[in-house]
């Protein structure tokens, strides 16, 4: 199983997240924390490393990628285009995935 990356709708990541989680597939969604500020308070908030992207582990069959495509909040699967094929998606490797969480884990210790 490979990791693709998925675009979402604006600010739609957590919807995406919670729903393809549902259908039991493995989704990675790197968020970091901020500083909102508002005329009031001042709040810190959780916000997506990538907005408008989340990564899903899956084996990218038609079945699967239906599934990805109808989801609520999802624009596509990314990837790209060969001349002599449809479509070819792009996957992200492992490595990159965990190099990610370990950036993550250090700054948030």
């Amino acid at each position: 199983m490979d990791w693709y990356p998925v675009l979402t709708r604006y600010r739609h990541e957590n919807l995406v997240k919670t729903y393809l989680e549902k259908m039991e597939f493995e989704v990675f969604l790197p968020k970091v924390e901020s500083l909102s500020k508002r005329k009031d308070r001042r709040k810190i908030i959780e916000k997506p490393l990538f907005p408008g992207y989340l990564f899903i582990r899956t084996e990218l069959n038609p079945e699967n990628y239906l599934k990805i495509i109808k989801c609520k909040g999802v624009v596509r699967v990314l990837g790209f285009r060969d001349n002599n094929t449809a479509s070819v998606s792009g996957t992200v490797p492992e490595d990159v995935i965990e190099s990610i969480r370990r950036m993550l884990q250090a700054i948030y210790r």
